[in-house]
This record gives C-alpha cells, sequence and structure tokens, in this order.
C-alpha cells in the first residue's frame, strides 16, 4: 500500500499487477494474453469476449449470476490437446476458459481465452477463482468493469500467501469484505 492509502499499480518495479491471467493494459484490465488469439476485456459496460478475427461479444455485467474460472497453471495444460491425451477434458484445470449463467435471456455462456506464455502462481489462480466467485455471489458482477475497485482489489489480494482452497477463500472474503462500500 502507498503512502497516500491507495493499492499500488506493480507488486514490484519488475513485474506488473496481476492475479494469474487477470492483467492491466494500457487503459483496462484483461483476462488471457491480449496480444495473442483471445482474450476477456473488463469495461466498464461489461465484458467482452475478443478473439482475432471475429467480431468482439460485449456482456452486459447485469447479465451474469454467476462468474467461474477455468485455467491451469502452465500454457501447455491448457490446451484442449492436453485435456484429450491425458483423457481428463473434464478436468476444472485443464484449459483456458470463463463461464457464468446469464440472464435476461437465461443462458449459459463460455468464452475461451488464450494463456499467458508464463505460468500462473497456483495460488494466483485461486485468488482470483475466489475473488469473482465473491464479486458474483454478492451481486456486484459491475465491480469487475471499474478499474480504481479491480487495481484496488488485485493490489490487495496478489502480494497473499494461500495454498489451500479454504485459505484462499477465506482470504478473498476478509480482504474484499463488504462489496457495497467502496475503496477510499
Amino acid at each position: 500500500m502507498s503512502v497516500d492509502g491507495t493499492a499500488p499499480t506493480t507488486v514490484d518495479a519488475a513485474r506488473p499487477l496481476q492475479l494469474g491471467p487477470l492483467v492491466r493494459t494500457d487503459d483496462h484490465w484483461v483476462i488471457g494474453d491480449h496480444t495473442r488469439k483471445a482474450h476477456l476485456a473488463l469495461l466498464p459496460e461489461g465484458m467482452e469476449h475478443r478473439v482475432v478475427g471475429e467480431e468482439p461479444e460485449l456482456v452486459a455485467w447485469s447479465r451474469f449470476r454467476g462468474i467461474h474460472l477455468q485455467v491451469a497453471c502452465d500454457p501447455v495444460s491448457a490446451t484442449r490437446t492436453f485435456a484429450l491425451l491425458t483423457l481428463r477434458p473434464s478436468n476444472p484445470w485443464a484449459g483456458a476458459e470463463l463461464g457464468s449463467r446469464l440472464r435476461d435471456p437465461e443462458e449459459d455462456w463460455r468464452a475461451n481465452y488464450t494463456h499467458h506464455r508464463a505460468l500462473y502462481s497456483f495460488r494466483h489462480i485461486l485468488l482470483l477463482r475466489f475473488m469473482l466467485m465473491h464479486v458474483s455471489c454478492e451481486h456486484h458482477p459491475e465491480l469487475l468493469g471499474d478499474d480504481t475497485w479491480l487495481t484496488w482489489a488485485v493490489g490487495k489480494l496478489a502480494p497473499l500467501r494461500c495454498y489451500q482452497e479454504t485459505t484462499a477463500l477465506r482470504m478473498v472474503e476478509e480482504t474484499l469484505g463488504d462489496l457495497r462500500r467502496r475503496p477510499a
């Protein structure tokens, strides 16, 4: 935390502020490698699935009922080929996908994204999964499009040390607390 009470924009000088596949670009947050084939842009109006060569698909925050992240720690394990070769296509850690149950109209929505070339730490994956779950369960998915709030939240969560799901869930709930109050 900086002297003025705001969240830092980097964890240290050499690494940008990120939480697994969630990374800050020049003007907004994205899930996935925005320099490659597919990623999800977290914008004030909603989540936009961007795939090279296709028209972007924007889903308004008001439609999200729950948000579930599926990602592997390393890029190879995030491929469909890996899932098929290991005969575990339903493995929740194989693949790079974000899913949700949408309302108005009711439908399941899934969007693939490109894994970064670097590894994601297991603790960052846990923290991000539980942050997305916490925000959507508390009925505030629009916070993911709020640049100030998301920068604050990632700045608070990224340095935390946890390696078990129960610990990660507790840390996210304690750190983010009541989502109706905004960070200063």
